[in-house]
């Protein structure tokens, strides 16, 4: 058996269509086209419903065993209450957009891959589409990875123009959250009831994201680049 979170949908008899899982929040969790487990339950945590989860994972809603926490309108996440039971990042690797990055042990206590969304030079590792217009064909990252992109492009502007490097909880959330899924099939739902986010951990997880080592190797050479320079 596969640990995995469990999800539960008020006012549904059975897995909605893959059109739906957006509306509901839940494309994350969910690929368009994967089989989903689902089981109507008339005492869920939103009333009369439907629960879901993914192939392998128990479908069951135990109140005494679990955590729910209400993540949308009509939508549940539930997680098992003893941290041993609940998902590993191997269990909830995504198969369908892996990018390669370094790993970081969370609040967990495991160790989680961070991808590098913007390099120094404003590369990233992020999956892209190979996009044409005005005869030219050019590389552009995919739609649904271009907010956290250009969240990490507002961070890097602000601090190279000195407008400050210290960000509110909810731009921290947004960057970790959104770092982690790329690669995992989270959201801050998730990463939230995993507590995999911490005082400690949020920096690091900034500093691969924003490939601050080659930032600082750079701004290293540029200072020892003036310093040994010759005086006309």
């Amino acid at each position: 058996m596969t640990r995995g979170f469990t999800y539960f949908v008020s006012g549904l008899r059975q897995a909605p269509p893959g059109d739906d899982l957006a509306k509901l929040g839940l494309d994350h969790a969910f690929l368009i086209g994967e089989p989903i487990q689902a089981c109507e339950h008339a005492g869920g945590p939103g009333g009369q419903g439907v629960l879901l989860a993914r192939q392998g994972v128990a479908l069951e809603y135990k109140a005494a065993e679990q955590i729910w926490k209400q993540i949308g309108e009509r939508t549940w996440l539930g997680i098992p209450k003893d941290p041993a039971a609940r998902p590993w990042p191997e269990e909830l690797q995504r198969r369908d957009s892996v990018c390669e990055g370094r790993q970081l042990v969370l609040g967990d206590g495991r160790a989680w891959t961070i991808p590098i969304i913007r390099f120094a030079n404003g590369d990233t590792a992020l999956p892209r589409v190979v996009c044409y217009d005005k005869g030219e064909a050019y590389l552009d990252v995919r739609a649904c990875y271009r907010p956290l992109f250009q969240l990490a492009e507002k961070i890097v502007l602000n601090v190279l123009t000195g407008q400050g490097a210290e960000f509110p909880g909810s731009v921290l959330m947004a960057l970790g959250a959104g770092a982690l899924g790329v690669n995992y099939r989270v959201s801050p739902a998730e990463v939230g009831l995993l507590e995999l986010l911490t005082t400690e951990n949020v920096p690091e997880i900034a500093r691969i994201a924003l490939d601050s080592e080659t930032w600082e190797r750079v701004l290293k050479e540029e200072k020892k680049t003036k310093v040994t320079a010759p005086v006309s």
